[in-house]
């Protein structure tokens, strides 16, 4: 099983599970082939949108364990809190804070860059679909 996470022209991303590499890389085309010719995306009937940029993992990137919350990333982030808080903070946003630190997704992300923390087995380019 190969895991993808299919990254759009508008940003939007999405994962799917494949078989192998071979059988992405053939949805991938499909559906880019779909979008540039106006063609519908899915059931519900949306367009479909031309896909940019697919990274690979061996597993569901959301299933990402994220290493044990070292003392200088917790001091490091409360530190952070604090500083652009202008010296007070809620507990709330504390708690929110520390839990961020633990989720499977990265905090910002780029409009064509993975949504994950986890680092992908492969990236794959439109140069592979594109025809």
């Amino acid at each position: 099983m190969v895991y993808a996470e299919l990254i759009f022209e508008t940003g939007t991303k999405s994962v799917g599970c494949y078989q192998d590499e071979h059988e992405a890389l053939a949805a991938v085309k499909a559906h880019h082939d779909r979008a540039r010719n106006g063609e519908s995306g899915g059931p519900t009937g949306a367009p479909a949108e031309r896909i940019v940029k697919v990274e690979l993992y061996d597993k569901h990137p959301a299933d990402y364990e994220v290493p044990a919350l070292s003392q200088e990333l917790a001091v490091q982030t409360v530190k952070d809190l604090v500083k652009a808080n202008d010296g007070a903070v809620s507990a709330e946003e504390l708690a929110a804070a520390i839990r961020g630190t633990a989720s499977p997704l990265t905090d910002q992300n780029e409009r064509h860059e993975s949504m994950y923390k986890m680092p992908s087995n492969k990236s794959l380019t439109a140069e592979k679909w594109e025809n």
